[in-house]
């Protein structure tokens, strides 16, 4: 790829954070697409999507004293360059995003990454740290069930129908899309929690209302007129409180 030079044209600033900080720098739109996964890509793909390595610590050579931002340009401009170089600590992160300095500023030195340290990043790079560090997360997530997956596709017990199911599972982790919500469910959840369903992880109330939901409608369809009803978690917990209650609902 051939490294783009630095774009002086593209709006600066995004959307202000929390707790009165500065605007964080915008990644330009021309090298989002490069850095960040496509949220209409699926998990497959976004499994596949690499992402910088993680830095323990700062450097040895690093002073939290030192000065983060600079007003000079910047001197690393390849995208490739760029994805290759580590994160900074969650702390340093932090530093930056809060500095009252980051509206005037041009840079970001590479302090925390040894051999780079006289060089410094576009302003943005703050922006797309963030952005891998809400990422790193959902990816891990995926990993751990892609991982388990693995583990009951070549364990002991497995039958042509368990092949099957392991198959239409890889199908479909091809097919949806790693971000956004769960559609077909009264309650807005995101998209990753279907990962847990491919691990052995304890299911969460999301998890068990979808199942009762699906089982709801299961029920509506094949034994409409048996008067069954079937009630999601919250019912349970406030029934229970209910007979804890000997003064009945407040």
């Amino acid at each position: 790829m051939q490294c783009p030079p630095k774009i002086a044209n593209c709006p600066r600033f995004t959307t202000k954070m929390a707790n009165n900080s500065p605007p964080l720098p915008q990644i330009p739109p021309k090298i989002q697409q490069f850095i960040l996964p496509n949220k209409d890509s699926s998990v497959t793909d976004f499994l596949k999507f690499h992402l910088p390595a993680a830095a323990r610590t700062a450097n040895g050579s690093f002073n939290q004293s030192q000065k983060l931002l600079s007003n000079l340009i910047p001197t690393i401009t390849c995208i490739e360059d760029i994805r290759a170089i580590p994160t900074p600590p969650l702390a340093i992160v932090n530093e930056l995003i809060r500095a009252p300095e980051l509206s005037e500023s041009q840079s970001v030195h590479c302090f925390h990454t040894p051999g780079l340290i006289t060089h410094r990043l576009p302003l943005w790079i703050i922006s797309y740290w963030v952005q891998v560090f809400h990422l790193r997360p959902l990816k891990k997530k995926w990993l751990d069930a892609e991982e388990a997956l693995c583990k009951q596709e070549h364990g002991k017990g497995h039958t042509n129908e368990t092949k099957g199911l392991i198959n239409w599972v890889y199908n479909a982790l091809a097919c949806i899309s790693w971000a956004g919500n769960i559609n077909g469910f009264l309650a807005s959840i995101s998209i990753d929690h279907l990962a847990t369903y491919l691990t052995k992880d304890w299911f969460s109330d999301e998890h068990e209302n979808q199942m009762l939901y699906l089982l709801k409608q299961e029920v509506s369809r094949e034994r409409r007129d048996d008067g069954i009803d079937v009630c999601n978690t919250f019912f349970m917990k406030r029934l229970i409180n209910l007979l804890r209650d000997a003064g009945g609902p407040n």
